[in-house]
Protein backbone atom coordinates (compact mmCIF):
# COMPACT_ATOMS: atom_id res chain seq x y z
CA UNK A 1 0.00 0.00 0.00
CA UNK A 2 1.44 3.33 -1.07
CA UNK A 3 1.47 6.24 1.36
CA UNK A 4 -0.17 6.15 4.76
CA UNK A 5 -2.84 3.79 6.05
CA UNK A 6 -5.12 6.07 8.08
CA UNK A 7 -7.98 4.67 10.18
CA UNK A 8 -8.21 7.59 12.63
CA UNK A 9 -11.59 7.87 14.32
CA UNK A 10 -12.96 4.75 12.56
CA UNK A 11 -15.25 2.27 14.33
CA UNK A 12 -15.34 -1.31 13.11
CA UNK A 13 -17.56 -3.86 14.84
CA UNK A 14 -17.74 -7.60 14.18
CA UNK A 15 -17.85 -9.41 17.54
CA UNK A 16 -16.90 -12.18 17.98
CA UNK A 17 -15.47 -12.50 14.49
CA UNK A 18 -12.73 -10.74 12.52
CA UNK A 19 -12.98 -6.95 12.47
CA UNK A 20 -9.88 -6.29 10.32
CA UNK A 21 -8.18 -8.89 8.14
CA UNK A 22 -4.82 -7.54 6.95
CA UNK A 23 -2.34 -10.42 7.05
CA UNK A 24 0.74 -9.63 4.97
CA UNK A 25 -0.21 -5.96 4.66
CA UNK A 26 2.61 -3.66 3.50
CA UNK A 27 2.35 0.03 4.35
CA UNK A 28 5.10 2.19 2.86
CA UNK A 29 4.64 5.07 5.29
CA UNK A 30 2.77 5.39 8.64
CA UNK A 31 -0.23 3.47 9.87
CA UNK A 32 -2.55 5.50 12.11
CA UNK A 33 -5.37 4.09 14.25
CA UNK A 34 -5.76 6.96 16.72
CA UNK A 35 -8.40 9.54 17.69
CA UNK A 36 -10.76 7.09 19.43
CA UNK A 37 -10.38 4.39 16.82
CA UNK A 38 -12.45 1.30 17.80
CA UNK A 39 -12.21 -2.27 16.53
CA UNK A 40 -14.58 -4.79 18.11
CA UNK A 41 -13.50 -8.25 17.05
CA UNK A 42 -10.14 -9.63 15.96
CA UNK A 43 -7.68 -7.32 14.22
CA UNK A 44 -5.31 -9.56 12.22
CA UNK A 45 -2.09 -8.23 10.75
CA UNK A 46 0.10 -11.36 10.80
CA UNK A 47 3.34 -10.78 8.91
CA UNK A 48 2.44 -7.18 8.15
CA UNK A 49 5.14 -4.60 7.39
CA UNK A 50 4.97 -0.87 8.13
CA UNK A 51 7.80 1.21 6.72
CA UNK A 52 6.97 4.23 8.84
CA UNK A 53 5.41 4.53 12.30
CA UNK A 54 2.55 2.60 13.87
CA UNK A 55 0.52 5.19 15.79
CA UNK A 56 -2.48 4.10 17.87
CA UNK A 57 -2.85 6.78 20.57
CA UNK A 58 -6.31 6.51 22.17
CA UNK A 59 -7.32 3.48 20.07
CA UNK A 60 -9.30 0.53 21.46
CA UNK A 61 -9.08 -3.05 20.21
CA UNK A 62 -11.77 -5.12 21.87
CA UNK A 63 -12.40 -8.88 21.88
CA UNK A 64 -12.76 -9.82 25.58
CA UNK A 65 -11.34 -13.19 26.61
CA UNK A 66 -9.86 -13.88 23.16
CA UNK A 67 -7.22 -12.51 20.82
CA UNK A 68 -8.06 -8.89 20.06
CA UNK A 69 -4.88 -7.80 18.26
CA UNK A 70 -2.92 -10.39 16.27
CA UNK A 71 0.38 -8.89 15.11
CA UNK A 72 2.65 -11.93 15.06
CA UNK A 73 5.64 -11.37 12.78
CA UNK A 74 4.87 -7.66 12.40
CA UNK A 75 7.76 -5.49 11.17
CA UNK A 76 7.78 -1.74 11.88
CA UNK A 77 10.67 0.21 10.37
CA UNK A 78 10.32 3.17 12.70
CA UNK A 79 8.45 3.60 16.03
CA UNK A 80 5.33 2.15 17.63
CA UNK A 81 3.31 4.63 19.71
CA UNK A 82 0.58 2.97 21.77
CA UNK A 83 -0.01 5.80 24.22
CA UNK A 84 -2.58 8.13 25.71
CA UNK A 85 -5.37 5.72 26.53
CA UNK A 86 -4.49 3.00 24.03
CA UNK A 87 -6.50 -0.07 25.15
CA UNK A 88 -6.55 -3.75 24.25
CA UNK A 89 -9.45 -5.67 25.81
CA UNK A 90 -8.38 -9.25 25.13
CA UNK A 91 -4.99 -10.56 24.08
CA UNK A 92 -2.44 -8.57 22.11
CA UNK A 93 -0.03 -10.86 20.25
CA UNK A 94 3.36 -9.58 19.12
CA UNK A 95 5.06 -12.97 18.87
CA UNK A 96 8.20 -12.67 16.76
CA UNK A 97 7.48 -9.03 15.90
CA UNK A 98 10.25 -6.52 15.17
CA UNK A 99 10.27 -2.79 15.87
CA UNK A 100 13.32 -1.05 14.44
CA UNK A 101 12.67 2.13 16.39
CA UNK A 102 11.17 2.29 19.86
CA UNK A 103 8.04 0.75 21.39
CA UNK A 104 6.17 3.21 23.60
CA UNK A 105 3.21 1.92 25.61
CA UNK A 106 3.19 4.71 28.20
CA UNK A 107 -0.28 5.01 29.69
CA UNK A 108 -1.63 2.06 27.69
CA UNK A 109 -4.02 -0.58 29.08
CA UNK A 110 -3.89 -4.29 28.24
CA UNK A 111 -6.74 -6.21 29.78
CA UNK A 112 -7.09 -10.00 29.75
CA UNK A 113 -7.48 -10.99 33.46
CA UNK A 114 -6.22 -14.43 34.47
CA UNK A 115 -4.72 -15.05 31.00
CA UNK A 116 -1.93 -13.73 28.80
CA UNK A 117 -2.64 -10.09 28.09
CA UNK A 118 0.42 -9.40 25.89
CA UNK A 119 2.01 -12.32 24.05
CA UNK A 120 5.38 -11.01 22.84
CA UNK A 121 7.65 -14.05 22.85
CA UNK A 122 10.72 -13.31 20.73
CA UNK A 123 9.85 -9.62 20.30
CA UNK A 124 12.73 -7.48 19.01
CA UNK A 125 12.90 -3.74 19.68
CA UNK A 126 16.04 -2.05 18.35
CA UNK A 127 15.69 0.98 20.61
CA UNK A 128 13.92 1.37 23.95
CA UNK A 129 10.64 -0.26 25.03
CA UNK A 130 8.37 1.51 27.53
CA UNK A 131 5.53 0.04 29.57
CA UNK A 132 5.66 2.95 31.98
CA UNK A 133 3.95 6.10 33.23
CA UNK A 134 0.58 4.57 34.07
CA UNK A 135 0.73 1.57 31.76
CA UNK A 136 -1.61 -1.10 33.14
CA UNK A 137 -1.52 -4.79 32.26
CA UNK A 138 -4.23 -7.06 33.70
CA UNK A 139 -2.97 -10.55 32.93
CA UNK A 140 0.46 -11.76 31.90
CA UNK A 141 2.95 -9.66 29.98
CA UNK A 142 5.00 -12.33 28.23
CA UNK A 143 8.31 -11.06 26.88
CA UNK A 144 10.14 -14.40 26.95
CA UNK A 145 13.28 -14.27 24.84
CA UNK A 146 12.73 -10.68 23.78
CA UNK A 147 15.63 -8.49 22.59
CA UNK A 148 15.60 -4.83 23.53
CA UNK A 149 18.31 -2.60 22.04
CA UNK A 150 17.90 0.20 24.59
CA UNK A 151 16.11 0.55 27.93
CA UNK A 152 13.22 -1.65 29.02
CA UNK A 153 11.14 0.64 31.22
CA UNK A 154 8.33 -0.39 33.60
CA UNK A 155 8.59 2.69 35.85
CA UNK A 156 5.23 3.75 37.23
CA UNK A 157 3.36 0.87 35.57
CA UNK A 158 0.93 -1.62 37.15
CA UNK A 159 1.13 -5.29 36.23
CA UNK A 160 -1.55 -7.50 37.74
CA UNK A 161 -1.68 -11.29 37.49
CA UNK A 162 -2.28 -12.52 41.01
CA UNK A 163 -0.93 -16.03 41.63
CA UNK A 164 0.69 -16.25 38.18
CA UNK A 165 3.48 -14.74 36.12
CA UNK A 166 2.83 -11.04 35.81
CA UNK A 167 6.06 -10.26 33.90
CA UNK A 168 7.80 -13.07 32.03
CA UNK A 169 11.25 -11.92 30.96
CA UNK A 170 12.93 -15.32 30.94
CA UNK A 171 15.97 -15.34 28.62
CA UNK A 172 15.30 -11.71 27.71
CA UNK A 173 18.19 -9.57 26.46
CA UNK A 174 18.28 -5.86 27.35
CA UNK A 175 21.16 -3.84 25.92
CA UNK A 176 20.90 -1.04 28.46
CA UNK A 177 18.91 -0.67 31.71
CA UNK A 178 15.91 -2.55 33.10
CA UNK A 179 13.76 -0.14 35.13
CA UNK A 180 11.12 -0.78 37.83
CA UNK A 181 11.29 2.66 39.47
CA UNK A 182 8.79 5.29 40.58
CA UNK A 183 6.15 3.15 42.23
CA UNK A 184 6.12 0.32 39.70
CA UNK A 185 3.60 -2.16 41.13
CA UNK A 186 3.68 -5.85 40.24
CA UNK A 187 1.14 -8.31 41.63
CA UNK A 188 2.29 -11.77 40.66
CA UNK A 189 5.67 -13.20 39.73
CA UNK A 190 8.44 -11.51 37.80
CA UNK A 191 10.50 -14.08 35.91
CA UNK A 192 14.02 -13.06 34.93
CA UNK A 193 15.56 -16.52 34.81
CA UNK A 194 18.41 -16.61 32.32
CA UNK A 195 17.90 -12.98 31.34
CA UNK A 196 20.79 -10.69 30.40
CA UNK A 197 20.83 -6.98 31.21
CA UNK A 198 23.93 -5.24 29.88
CA UNK A 199 23.28 -2.10 31.94
CA UNK A 200 21.74 -1.87 35.41
CA UNK A 201 18.52 -3.00 37.06
CA UNK A 202 16.84 -0.07 38.77
CA UNK A 203 14.06 -1.13 41.13
CA UNK A 204 14.24 1.69 43.68
CA UNK A 205 10.76 2.41 45.01
CA UNK A 206 9.24 -0.62 43.30
CA UNK A 207 6.55 -2.76 44.96
CA UNK A 208 6.56 -6.47 44.10
CA UNK A 209 3.86 -8.66 45.57
CA UNK A 210 3.28 -12.40 45.37
CA UNK A 211 2.51 -13.45 48.94
CA UNK A 212 1.98 -17.13 48.12
CA UNK A 213 5.38 -17.75 46.55
CA UNK A 214 8.29 -16.28 44.62
CA UNK A 215 7.86 -12.66 43.63
CA UNK A 216 11.11 -12.37 41.63
CA UNK A 217 12.85 -15.38 40.12
CA UNK A 218 16.13 -14.23 38.61
CA UNK A 219 17.99 -17.54 38.63
CA UNK A 220 21.00 -17.29 36.33
CA UNK A 221 20.47 -13.57 35.67
CA UNK A 222 23.39 -11.64 34.13
CA UNK A 223 23.74 -7.90 34.87
CA UNK A 224 26.54 -5.86 33.31
CA UNK A 225 26.45 -3.12 35.95
CA UNK A 226 24.41 -2.67 39.17
CA UNK A 227 21.26 -4.32 40.54
CA UNK A 228 19.57 -1.73 42.78
CA UNK A 229 16.62 -2.70 45.01
CA UNK A 230 17.01 0.18 47.43
CA UNK A 231 15.28 3.29 48.71
CA UNK A 232 14.85 6.19 46.35
CA UNK A 233 12.06 8.33 47.72
CA UNK A 234 9.89 5.30 48.54
CA UNK A 235 11.19 1.99 49.84
CA UNK A 236 11.57 -1.04 47.66
CA UNK A 237 9.04 -3.59 48.96
CA UNK A 238 8.89 -7.30 48.15
CA UNK A 239 5.97 -9.33 49.51
CA UNK A 240 7.24 -12.72 48.46
CA UNK A 241 10.50 -14.52 47.91
CA UNK A 242 13.32 -13.08 45.78
CA UNK A 243 15.57 -15.67 44.12
CA UNK A 244 18.94 -14.64 42.66
CA UNK A 245 20.61 -18.06 42.68
CA UNK A 246 23.53 -18.36 40.24
CA UNK A 247 23.14 -14.74 39.16
CA UNK A 248 26.15 -12.73 38.02
CA UNK A 249 26.22 -9.00 38.70
CA UNK A 250 29.30 -7.09 37.53
CA UNK A 251 28.57 -4.00 39.65
CA UNK A 252 26.97 -3.84 43.08
CA UNK A 253 23.90 -5.54 44.52
CA UNK A 254 22.15 -2.99 46.71
CA UNK A 255 19.12 -3.56 48.97
CA UNK A 256 19.67 -0.47 51.16
CA UNK A 257 16.49 0.29 53.12
CA UNK A 258 14.45 -2.41 51.35
CA UNK A 259 11.53 -4.17 53.01
CA UNK A 260 11.47 -7.95 52.43
CA UNK A 261 8.23 -9.30 53.81
CA UNK A 262 8.41 -13.05 53.22
CA UNK A 263 8.30 -14.95 56.54
CA UNK A 264 10.32 -18.00 55.43
CA UNK A 265 13.17 -17.45 52.94
CA UNK A 266 12.84 -13.80 51.94
CA UNK A 267 15.95 -13.72 49.75
CA UNK A 268 17.99 -16.52 48.18
CA UNK A 269 21.29 -15.58 46.54
CA UNK A 270 23.14 -18.88 46.57
CA UNK A 271 26.22 -18.98 44.30
CA UNK A 272 25.73 -15.36 43.22
CA UNK A 273 28.81 -13.59 41.85
CA UNK A 274 29.06 -9.83 42.44
CA UNK A 275 31.81 -7.64 41.00
CA UNK A 276 31.52 -4.92 43.62
CA UNK A 277 29.75 -4.65 47.02
CA UNK A 278 26.59 -6.30 48.34
CA UNK A 279 24.66 -3.95 50.62
CA UNK A 280 21.87 -4.79 53.07
CA UNK A 281 22.15 -1.61 55.14
CA UNK A 282 18.92 -0.75 57.02
CA UNK A 283 17.10 -3.66 55.40
CA UNK A 284 14.00 -4.95 57.18
CA UNK A 285 13.24 -8.63 56.57
CA UNK A 286 10.57 -10.84 58.10
CA UNK A 287 12.34 -13.95 56.83
CA UNK A 288 15.79 -15.33 56.12
CA UNK A 289 18.57 -14.14 53.84
CA UNK A 290 20.46 -17.01 52.17
CA UNK A 291 23.74 -16.30 50.39
CA UNK A 292 25.70 -19.54 50.37
CA UNK A 293 28.83 -20.13 48.25
CA UNK A 294 28.69 -16.61 46.83
CA UNK A 295 31.67 -14.68 45.43
CA UNK A 296 31.80 -10.98 46.36
CA UNK A 297 34.67 -8.85 45.05
CA UNK A 298 34.27 -6.04 47.59
CA UNK A 299 32.29 -5.55 50.85
CA UNK A 300 29.23 -7.30 52.24
CA UNK A 301 27.39 -4.95 54.59
CA UNK A 302 24.55 -5.42 57.11
CA UNK A 303 24.83 -2.04 58.87
CA UNK A 304 21.54 -1.29 60.67
CA UNK A 305 19.84 -4.35 59.19
CA UNK A 306 16.88 -5.98 60.96
CA UNK A 307 16.48 -9.59 59.83
CA UNK A 308 14.05 -11.77 61.81
CA UNK A 309 15.09 -15.11 60.34
CA UNK A 310 18.42 -16.67 59.48
CA UNK A 311 21.37 -15.03 57.75
CA UNK A 312 23.33 -17.77 56.01
CA UNK A 313 26.62 -16.98 54.27
CA UNK A 314 27.87 -20.55 54.29
CA UNK A 315 30.89 -21.01 52.04
CA UNK A 316 30.88 -17.42 50.77
CA UNK A 317 34.13 -15.69 49.77
CA UNK A 318 34.34 -11.92 50.40
CA UNK A 319 37.37 -10.02 49.10
CA UNK A 320 36.55 -6.89 51.12
CA UNK A 321 35.02 -6.32 54.56
CA UNK A 322 32.15 -8.23 56.14
CA UNK A 323 30.20 -5.63 58.11
CA UNK A 324 28.04 -7.39 60.70
CA UNK A 325 26.37 -4.50 62.49
CA UNK A 326 22.74 -5.51 62.93
CA UNK A 327 20.12 -3.45 64.72
CA UNK A 328 20.61 -3.76 68.47
CA UNK A 329 17.05 -4.87 69.20
CA UNK A 330 16.53 -7.17 66.21
CA UNK A 331 19.50 -9.44 65.48
CA UNK A 332 18.93 -12.47 63.23
CA UNK A 333 17.78 -15.73 64.80
CA UNK A 334 20.80 -17.57 63.38
CA UNK A 335 24.01 -16.32 61.78
CA UNK A 336 25.70 -19.02 59.70
CA UNK A 337 29.30 -18.17 58.77
CA UNK A 338 30.55 -21.71 58.22
CA UNK A 339 33.52 -21.83 55.81
CA UNK A 340 33.25 -18.10 55.06
CA UNK A 341 36.48 -16.45 53.90
CA UNK A 342 36.69 -12.68 54.32
CA UNK A 343 39.55 -10.20 54.10
CA UNK A 344 38.34 -8.01 56.97
CA UNK A 345 35.73 -8.45 59.71
CA UNK A 346 33.83 -5.42 61.01
CA UNK A 347 31.51 -6.40 63.87
CA UNK A 348 31.63 -3.20 65.92
CA UNK A 349 28.61 -2.49 68.13
CA UNK A 350 26.55 -5.28 66.64
CA UNK A 351 23.80 -7.23 68.40
CA UNK A 352 24.45 -10.87 69.19
CA UNK A 353 22.33 -13.39 67.26
CA UNK A 354 20.60 -16.06 69.31
CA UNK A 355 22.67 -18.78 67.64
CA UNK A 356 25.76 -18.87 65.47
CA UNK A 357 27.57 -21.37 63.26
CA UNK A 358 31.20 -20.38 62.76
CA UNK A 359 32.99 -23.58 61.74
CA UNK A 360 35.77 -22.77 59.27
CA UNK A 361 35.30 -18.97 59.38
CA UNK A 362 38.56 -17.36 58.21
CA UNK A 363 39.28 -13.62 58.23
CA UNK A 364 42.38 -11.55 57.79
CA UNK A 365 42.05 -8.44 59.95
CA UNK A 366 39.66 -7.01 62.53
CA UNK A 367 38.32 -3.48 62.21
CA UNK A 368 38.19 -3.23 66.01
CA UNK A 369 40.96 -4.89 68.02
CA UNK A 370 39.59 -3.91 71.44
CA UNK A 371 36.34 -5.78 71.93
CA UNK A 372 37.55 -9.27 72.80
CA UNK A 373 34.79 -9.84 75.37
CA UNK A 374 31.95 -9.58 72.83
CA UNK A 375 33.76 -11.71 70.29
CA UNK A 376 34.36 -14.44 72.84
CA UNK A 377 30.61 -14.42 73.50
CA UNK A 378 30.14 -14.92 69.76
CA UNK A 379 32.41 -17.95 69.85
CA UNK A 380 30.62 -19.41 72.85
CA UNK A 381 27.34 -19.12 70.88
CA UNK A 382 28.67 -21.46 68.19
CA UNK A 383 26.48 -24.54 67.89
CA UNK A 384 29.31 -26.77 69.09
CA UNK A 385 32.88 -26.52 70.37
CA UNK A 386 35.24 -26.00 67.43
CA UNK A 387 38.89 -25.15 68.29
CA UNK A 388 39.50 -23.46 64.94
CA UNK A 389 37.21 -20.50 65.61
CA UNK A 390 39.14 -19.61 68.76
CA UNK A 391 42.53 -20.08 67.10
CA UNK A 392 41.42 -17.86 64.21
CA UNK A 393 40.45 -15.01 66.52
CA UNK A 394 43.60 -15.41 68.60
CA UNK A 395 45.80 -15.29 65.49
CA UNK A 396 44.07 -12.08 64.34
CA UNK A 397 44.75 -10.44 67.70
CA UNK A 398 48.37 -11.64 67.62
CA UNK A 399 48.83 -10.24 64.11
CA UNK A 400 47.54 -6.90 65.39
CA UNK A 401 50.05 -6.99 68.26
CA UNK A 402 47.37 -7.61 70.92
CA UNK A 403 48.93 -10.68 72.54
CA UNK A 404 47.05 -10.01 75.78
CA UNK A 405 43.71 -10.36 73.99
CA UNK A 406 44.98 -13.40 72.10
CA UNK A 407 45.71 -15.03 75.46
CA UNK A 408 42.17 -14.27 76.67
CA UNK A 409 40.75 -15.95 73.58
CA UNK A 410 42.94 -19.02 74.01
CA UNK A 411 41.87 -19.31 77.63
CA UNK A 412 38.24 -19.02 76.50
CA UNK A 413 38.93 -21.91 74.14
CA UNK A 414 40.02 -24.04 77.08
CA UNK A 415 36.87 -23.01 78.98
CA UNK A 416 34.77 -24.22 76.08
CA UNK A 417 36.81 -27.42 75.68
CA UNK A 418 36.40 -28.50 79.28
CA UNK A 419 32.72 -27.47 79.30
CA UNK A 420 32.02 -29.55 76.18
CA UNK A 421 33.08 -32.84 77.75
CA UNK A 422 30.58 -35.68 77.88
CA UNK A 423 30.38 -39.04 79.59
CA UNK A 424 30.29 -40.28 83.16
CA UNK A 425 33.56 -38.59 84.14
CA UNK A 426 32.75 -35.26 82.49
CA UNK A 427 32.29 -33.65 85.90
CA UNK A 428 35.81 -34.68 86.89
CA UNK A 429 37.19 -33.22 83.68
CA UNK A 430 35.38 -29.94 84.31
CA UNK A 431 36.68 -29.87 87.90
CA UNK A 432 40.25 -30.34 86.70
CA UNK A 433 39.70 -27.59 84.15
CA UNK A 434 38.61 -25.14 86.82
CA UNK A 435 41.62 -25.94 88.98
CA UNK A 436 43.96 -25.75 86.00
CA UNK A 437 42.56 -22.33 85.03
CA UNK A 438 42.70 -20.95 88.56
CA UNK A 439 46.28 -22.01 89.16
CA UNK A 440 48.18 -21.50 85.89
CA UNK A 441 45.57 -20.10 83.46
CA UNK A 442 45.59 -23.30 81.38
CA UNK A 443 49.33 -22.83 80.94
CA UNK A 444 49.00 -19.39 79.38
CA UNK A 445 49.72 -17.73 82.74
CA UNK A 446 51.98 -20.28 84.49
CA UNK A 447 53.40 -17.87 87.04
CA UNK A 448 49.95 -17.27 88.50
CA UNK A 449 50.85 -20.26 90.68
CA UNK A 450 53.27 -18.05 92.63
CA UNK A 451 50.36 -16.00 93.96
CA UNK A 452 48.73 -19.20 95.14
CA UNK A 453 51.96 -20.25 96.86
CA UNK A 454 52.20 -16.88 98.62
CA UNK A 455 48.56 -17.04 99.70
CA UNK A 456 48.83 -20.64 100.94
CA UNK A 457 52.13 -19.89 102.66
CA UNK A 458 50.53 -17.03 104.60
CA UNK A 459 47.46 -19.12 105.42
CA UNK A 460 49.57 -22.08 106.57
CA UNK A 461 51.76 -19.83 108.70
CA UNK A 462 48.67 -18.47 110.47
CA UNK A 463 46.92 -21.86 110.82
CA UNK A 464 49.93 -23.76 112.13
CA UNK A 465 50.79 -20.92 114.51
CA UNK A 466 47.36 -21.25 116.08
CA UNK A 467 47.53 -25.04 116.15
CA UNK A 468 50.95 -24.92 117.81
CA UNK A 469 49.47 -23.15 120.80
CA UNK A 470 48.25 -26.58 121.85
CA UNK A 471 51.20 -28.95 122.33
CA UNK A 472 48.98 -31.96 121.59
CA UNK A 473 48.76 -31.07 117.84
CA UNK A 474 52.48 -31.65 117.14
CA UNK A 475 54.78 -34.17 118.85
CA UNK A 476 58.60 -34.24 118.30
CA UNK A 477 59.94 -37.45 116.76
CA UNK A 478 62.78 -37.49 119.37
CA UNK A 479 62.93 -36.58 123.04
CA UNK A 480 65.86 -34.23 122.53
CA UNK A 481 63.75 -31.92 120.34
CA UNK A 482 62.11 -29.02 122.16
CA UNK A 483 58.52 -28.02 121.18
CA UNK A 484 59.67 -24.44 120.99
CA UNK A 485 61.72 -25.30 117.92
CA UNK A 486 58.49 -25.76 115.83
CA UNK A 487 58.46 -23.11 113.04
CA UNK A 488 55.03 -22.68 111.33
CA UNK A 489 56.58 -20.89 108.32
CA UNK A 490 59.14 -23.58 107.61
CA UNK A 491 56.61 -26.33 108.26
CA UNK A 492 54.20 -24.83 105.71
CA UNK A 493 56.99 -24.39 103.18
CA UNK A 494 58.01 -28.04 103.59
CA UNK A 495 54.41 -29.21 102.97
CA UNK A 496 53.82 -27.01 99.88
CA UNK A 497 57.05 -28.05 98.13
CA UNK A 498 56.59 -31.80 97.56
CA UNK A 499 59.63 -32.15 95.32
CA UNK A 500 61.93 -30.22 97.67
CA UNK A 501 62.43 -31.05 101.37
CA UNK A 502 64.00 -28.88 104.05
CA UNK A 503 63.33 -31.74 106.53
CA UNK A 504 61.48 -29.56 109.03
CA UNK A 505 58.25 -31.56 108.74
CA UNK A 506 60.24 -34.78 109.36
CA UNK A 507 60.86 -33.58 112.96
CA UNK A 508 57.16 -33.46 113.94
CA UNK A 509 54.29 -35.88 114.12
CA UNK A 510 50.96 -34.03 113.62
CA UNK A 511 47.83 -35.03 115.56
CA UNK A 512 44.18 -34.02 115.40
CA UNK A 513 43.69 -30.69 113.65
CA UNK A 514 47.38 -30.53 112.87
CA UNK A 515 47.19 -33.80 110.93
CA UNK A 516 44.17 -32.63 108.93
CA UNK A 517 45.84 -29.32 108.05
CA UNK A 518 49.12 -31.07 107.15
CA UNK A 519 47.35 -33.44 104.74
CA UNK A 520 45.40 -30.57 103.17
CA UNK A 521 48.49 -28.46 102.54
CA UNK A 522 50.39 -31.45 101.21
CA UNK A 523 47.60 -32.18 98.69
CA UNK A 524 47.44 -28.54 97.65
CA UNK A 525 51.19 -28.52 97.20
CA UNK A 526 51.03 -31.51 94.85
CA UNK A 527 48.15 -29.92 92.91
CA UNK A 528 50.13 -26.71 92.42
CA UNK A 529 53.21 -28.65 91.39
CA UNK A 530 51.32 -30.72 88.83
CA UNK A 531 49.58 -27.64 87.40
CA UNK A 532 52.88 -25.74 87.24
CA UNK A 533 54.69 -28.54 85.42
CA UNK A 534 51.78 -28.96 82.97
CA UNK A 535 51.49 -25.22 82.40
CA UNK A 536 55.19 -24.67 81.79
CA UNK A 537 55.21 -27.65 79.44
CA UNK A 538 52.35 -26.11 77.42
CA UNK A 539 54.12 -22.76 77.41
CA UNK A 540 57.31 -24.22 75.89
CA UNK A 541 55.32 -26.34 73.43
CA UNK A 542 53.37 -23.31 72.24
CA UNK A 543 56.49 -21.17 71.84
CA UNK A 544 58.27 -23.81 69.78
Amino acid sequence: MFGQFDLQGSKIRNLPGVAIQADGLHVEQDMRCSDKFLAEGVTKMVGAAIDGQFICGGACFCNPGNVALELSGLIVKEHVFWQDGFTVDGQASLRGARVEGRLDCSGATFRNPGKVAVEAVGLTVDQKAKFSNGCRVEGQLNLTGCKIGGWLDFAGGRFLHKGGKALDLARASVAQNLIFRDGCFVEGQILLAGAEVSGSIWAEGGHFENVTGTVLDATGLRVGRDALFRVKGDRFVALGQIVLNDARIEGRLDFTGASLEKRSDALKCDRVRVGQSVIFDNVTSDGSVQMSRAMIAADLSFVGASIAGEVSLKGTCIDGALKLRFQERKPPRLLNLCRVRVASLDDRQTALPKKMELDGLVYGTLRDTEDAKTRILWLHKNHKYVPQVYLQLASSYSAAGRHDLATKVLMAREDARFASGTGQLAWLNRLFGRVFKATVGYGYKPFRVLWWLVALQAAGWAIFSLLNLNDSNFTPVRNDIDNRWFNPFLYTTDLLLPLVSIRHRDLWIPHGGGAVAAVAFTVMGWILAICLVTGVGRLFKRDT
